[in-house]
């Protein structure tokens, strides 16, 4: 909101936002929960003369993006993305990432990407884009190197790019996982190694023998954020008469009584990231099929950066270990 307040002081702000979907089979537009909500959000706003809100209705599955452009002079100098909702759940109620890039080249490209979504370009645009302006990367990214990734793709061949990735490790894999890991990439898991890998979960996975394949290797360590017990929920709370006490937390810490996620919201991957030449993917995308093909999505495939990766290390194991006694 103070972005937007400052709008009035003569910075350009341009926002794309989910406004409803435009249903194909039927030819119209109709009505979303998401889109009538924004509506309500952005009403005391509009009007303003550096204030620009763009529609989007055309979107195939989700208007999944969250980032920020920032431009000094009309030229695209920042980025600031990752899995974090513009909201109070998304800031103060589950576990998310802010992820800022200081790199010319990569705010120009997701400049050109969201210049796409200002448009409400077709399904088949945004697809075109991926496929000639950001194909899938080669099996090696460059070394030192930060790579975006956009959705929606021609295909899902990343998600055996990211199981390669986990194949090749010599020394330790992290994953997060907000919703589950398909069985694409499971099957990766599915196998001994003599080192440890991590695997941060919101809750099981649901594709047929998909958390089998994840828990396999006796090296695996699976931690689950949500209550167990109860897939899609806050979990298993037992009532205690006269204690207010669980209560008074579920008030502090959660902004929302119902939904999907209510702790692990993260969506990134390590790989040996205690190494000088560590891998780290990170966004919003849930490293499944949906996310790379029929979702407005944004990732970055970052290799060899040290502190990035001792950042993204210390917050995974801070949660890890918070949630362990499960």
């Amino acid at each position: 909101m103070p972005t937007l307040r400052r709008a009035t002081c003569g910075v350009r702000v341009e926002v794309a936002f989910e406004a409803d979907f435009f249903k194909r089979s039927e030819n119209r537009r109709v009505e979303t929960k998401y889109g009538k909500m924004n509506r309500a959000a952005i009403e005391p706003f509009t009007g303003r003369a550096n204030l620009h809100f763009k529609e989007q209705i055309n979107f195939i599955a989700l208007t999944h993006n969250k980032f920020i452009v920032l431009k000094e002079n009309g030229h695209p100098t920042q980025v600031w993305t990752g899995s974090t909702n513009i909201t109070e759940s998304g800031f103060c109620g589950q576990s998310n990432t802010g992820h800022i890039v200081r790199d010319e080249a990569v705010a120009r490209t997701y400049a050109d990407y969201f210049e796409l979504l200002a448009v409400d370009a077709q399904r088949e645009d945004m697809k075109a884009f991926a496929a000639q302006h950001n194909p899938d990367p080669n099996e090696q990214l460059p070394q030192n190197s930060i790579t975006p990734l956009f959705s929606p793709r021609p295909g899902s061949a990343m998600l055996d790019w990211y199981g390669r990735r986990i194949e090749e490790a010599q020394q330790t894999v992290m994953l997060t996982s907000a919703f589950g890991v398909t069985t694409r990439l499971a099957k990766y898991f599915d196998n001994d190694r003599d080192y440890l890998r991590y695997v941060l979960m919101e809750q099981s996975s649901r594709g047929e023998g998909a958390q089998d394949m994840v828990e396999r290797d006796r090296d695996t360590r699976v931690v689950f954020g949500q209550g167990l017990g109860i897939v899609g929920s806050m979990g298993n709370w037992r009532e205690v008469p006269g204690f207010e006490l669980e209560h008074w937390m579920w008030r502090e810490h959660h902004f929302r009584s119902s939904g999907h996620v209510f702790f692990i919201h993260t969506k990134y991957m390590g790989v040996d990231v205690m190494t000088d030449d560590p891998l780290i993917f990170t966004g919003l995308a849930n490293f499944s099929p949906d996310s790379l093909t029929s979702n407005d999505e944004n990732m970055l495939l970052i290799r060899g950066d040290t502190r990035v990766a001792d950042v993204y290390v210390t917050e995974f194991f801070r949660l890890l270990n918070h949630f362990y006694f499960h």
